[in-house]
């Protein structure tokens, strides 16, 4: 234990070992936002992680897990690092090991990374303590009882493979941990139970963005030619970027033999190139996993508050992987597989506190499928209603009913066509650049509606739009791969 500036800081910190800091001071004030510092020992550049989620871990904390592991992969794609996480779910292949353990007071997770020399990390664990308390008192610092509940093993999560990135904590301002300004940095500190006062961010910050791009072990991509001019890279990346797994052989020379059939061609090319990429947003893998998610996160809430869609980008990639796990469409029992993960993201989704907290077990069947429809724009016929409230009424209105009437509606064919357009434009943010219409450095929607007035003047026509082609050819796009 250590003192700062009179306020109580509990860490345990031994070369490689590192853990969240856990603070019991006042409440934070206005404070010049103070970004990581860094040990340098992280994951290699460009490396591919294998993380096994331990079977003592709830499904709610793999829920979370996943969450902030997919966040860390989204934020890498457009950082220095291009580190991605990918899970084994046999436990016999991995680098990165995750689960519950005794960590004592003042510890609710700790990373612990061994590395070479040269301070790269070649294998790590991240062990949680949801006993966890504040030293000197009964209080958990983690209560599932609490609100906050649902997000706090996600912060836990990003902040302790910050550490194995190459993160450290930042800076005290004024001597005050609690002063760091909310959400700056995922290596902040937690103040209360289950961080009520959202110190910690649900998202990689541009302060930690900033900090991994100025360390030596991830230098800039300056690569010349950029490499994503090159066909199968090219191709690869959408599998990445869109459907969450690399290619298979297959699939992968079938779109890269389409491009390379133009030879030297340079307009057969850019076409070529233009509707292989589109093509990756309206297959059936991606519609039948990203673009129902889209649907069911538009029917279960509707619209962001303050903002034209559902979801966020990282709400998506974590609920998509889930979906598209173990399918390759026309490889084995695809079908089965795909139907199996649907039922369970839908039937988890209606457990959550989110989702409890707007529809609580109180609320008729009527009124749920009439919330639902609102949140649609009112796809449903009133005959369409009717049925749904009649089966859910018949069904008792148990969660499991009602995760059957809400995918009903996530995919009633008149949402999918209404909400086609939109998703197609969301998409290109999510898929090209891996951030929110709304993220730096757009600062609002603009850029959003103008693609989604564009696509519509054009009937739905990407090509006429140019939608597509602008986004591949942008220079957002093309700095995650070189110059």
């Amino acid at each position: 234990m250590r003192f700062e500036g009179g306020c109580r800081v509990w860490a345990r910190r031994v070369a490689w070992l590192v853990g969240v800091l856990v603070v019991a001071c006042g409440a934070a004030g206005a404070a010049r936002a103070q970004c990581p510092s860094s040990d340098n020992i992280g994951w290699a550049r460009g490396s591919t992680v294998r993380f096994f989620l331990d079977p003592n871990l709830s499904a709610e904390q793999k829920r979370q897990i996943r969450w902030g592991l997919a966040e860390w992969t989204r934020a890498n794609s457009v950082n220095n690092a291009r580190v991605r996480f990918e899970e084994d779910f046999t436990g016999q292949n991995f680098q990165f090991h995750l689960h519950n353990g005794p960590l004592g007071a003042g510890t609710p997770a700790f990373a612990n990374k061994s590395f070479r020399s040269d301070g790269t990390v070649v294998a790590a664990t991240l062990t949680y303590d949801l006993n966890a308390t504040f030293p000197g008192t009964n209080t958990r610092i983690v209560d599932p009882n609490q609100p906050g509940f649902d997000t706090i093993i996600i912060k836990l999560t990003l902040h302790e493979v910050g550490h194995t990135m190459g993160l450290d904590h930042p800076p005290v301002p004024s001597g005050n941990a609690c002063n760091q300004p909310d959400g700056a940095t995922v290596m902040n500190y937690i103040c209360n139970v289950n961080d009520r006062s959202d110190n910690m961010p649900l998202a990689v910050a541009e302060c930690d963005r900033g900090v991994l791009n100025s360390l030596p072990r991830y230098p800039p991509f300056n690569q010349t030619p950029n490499p994503i001019d090159e066909t199968r890279f090219f191709v690869r990346q959408h599998y990445l970027d869109f459907l969450n797994r690399e290619p298979d052989a297959g699939g992968l020379n079938f779109w890269a033999s389409g491009i390379e059939s133009c030879g030297a061609n340079a307009r057969c090319r850019e076409v070529k190139r233009v509707d292989t990429s589109a093509a990756f947003f309206l297959s059936i893998e991606f519609q039948e996993t990203g673009y129902f998610v889209y649907r069911v996160y538009q029917a279960a809430f509707g619209d962001l508050a303050g903002r034209p869609v559902p979801i966020t980008i990282q709400e998506f990639l974590p609920e998509t992987q889930q979906v598209g796990r173990g399918v390759v469409v026309g490889v084995g029992n695809w079908q089965q597989q795909l139907e199996a993960n649907k039922n369970a993201f839908v039937q988890d989704l209606v457990t959550r506190r989110r989702f409890a907290a707007r529809y609580p077990a109180t609320t008729t069947a009527a009124a749920f499928v009439d919330a639902l429809n609102a949140n649609t724009g009112g796809v449903l016929s009133q005959a369409e209603r009717d049925a749904l409230v009649r089966d859910l009424a018949a069904a008792g209105n148990t969660p499991q009913a009602r995760a059957s009437v809400l995918r009903r509606v996530a995919e009633d064919a008149t949402l999918a066509q209404r909400e086609f357009s939109p998703a197609f434009v969301l998409m290109q943010y999510f898929g090209y650049l891996r951030r929110n219409p709304d993220d730096p450095p757009d600062p609002n929607f603009d850029g959003f509606h103008f693609w989604l007035n564009k696509l519509n003047q054009n009937g739905g026509d990407y090509r006429r739009a140019e939608m597509v082609k602008a986004f591949i050819v942008s220079i957002e796009y093309r700095r995650r791969f070189g110059q």
